[in-house]
């Protein structure tokens, strides 16, 4: 008899009582609500690391692009038969998907960012200052000549290179409801025709400035009512509320890194600003 109570006695010990339980559920769930956000963190900055290499991939073929065309960039749109940049820089990348007719197939190719959480898959556009458009259409608001065209900058004619934005993250849509019967990449930042002043003007200048630095649409916007907004870089890495956040940018002479929302100046988007611009 004495025997078995001390197995009995025995068993009872090794096991966890009620309280032992409690106490190693608490820290299983302190030890997750720590780590958590790290990893998640982590996801994040890997995927900014992925969407980093595809904006230096689009650099690089926008520069070879020039190299192949007297040093001029790529148009936003207007490229022969390649109408978009997008379109005209493929034969340089070759990894496009199915652009304007499944935007499906865009996933996971150089032109989808992985951060996305507001557009379509095509997540990268270019900036209108330096690449210019061609279209007669008229709809498309001259300017003072009556020209409904505007050429591309070539590379010589970029003073600051390393400073200048060729290429950025961004939530630029285009929807039927734009008389496209397709989500698209679109085809460019905002550009002087549509701020509505001439290029270079002071005026115009202002307008980029608020735009650079009061301005934050990365959210978000209803694309059938105010697609102006996807005309403003997305804002989407390691985001924390409006007028927060990183986008990834690709510059003129090719190297690519994170900015900061409001840390940029007019000089980064628009070539040829007096120093007086400049301190506007």
């Amino acid at each position: 008899m004495r025997y078995s109570d001390n197995r009995r006695s025995q068993r009872k010990q090794t096991g966890f009582t009620l309280i032992e339980l409690l106490v190693v559920i608490a820290i299983i769930a302190i030890l997750a609500a720590i780590l958590f956000p790290v990893f998640a963190q982590a996801r994040e900055k890997a995927r900014a690391v992925s969407c980093l290499s595809n904006l230096k991939q689009i650099g690089l073929a926008g520069f070879m692009y020039a190299q192949d065309y007297d040093e001029t960039l790529v148009r936003a749109n207007g490229n022969g038969d390649s109408t978009e940049w997008s379109a005209a820089l493929d034969p340089y990348i070759k990894n496009k998907g199915n652009l304007g007719q499944n935007n499906a197939a865009l996933q996971g190719t150089v032109f989808s960012c992985p951060s996305r959480t507001v557009g379509n898959p095509y997540d990268y556009t270019v900036n209108g200052f330096i690449t210019g458009a061609n279209t007669g259409a008229a709809w498309w608001p001259p300017d003072s000549n009556g020209d409904r065209t505007e050429p591309s900058l070539t590379m010589a004619g970029i003073d600051y290179p390393a400073d200048t934005v060729f290429s950025a993250d961004a939530n630029k849509w285009r929807a039927a409801g734009w008389g496209v019967p397709y989500e698209g990449s679109g085809t460019d930042f905002l550009r002087d025709q549509d701020v509505g002043f001439e290029k270079h003007t002071d005026e115009c200048v202002k307008f980029v400035k608020d735009w650079l630095q009061v301005k934050d649409y990365t959210d978000g916007f209803d694309v059938a009512t105010d697609g102006w907004t996807g005309k403003y870089p997305a804002f989407r890495h390691s985001r924390n509320g409006q007028k927060s956040g990183l986008a990834n940018m690709v510059f003129v002479d090719g190297h690519a890194k994170a900015i900061h929302w409001g840390t940029q100046k007019p000089q980064n988007w628009m070539a040829g600003l007096t120093d007086a611009q400049k301190n506007l």
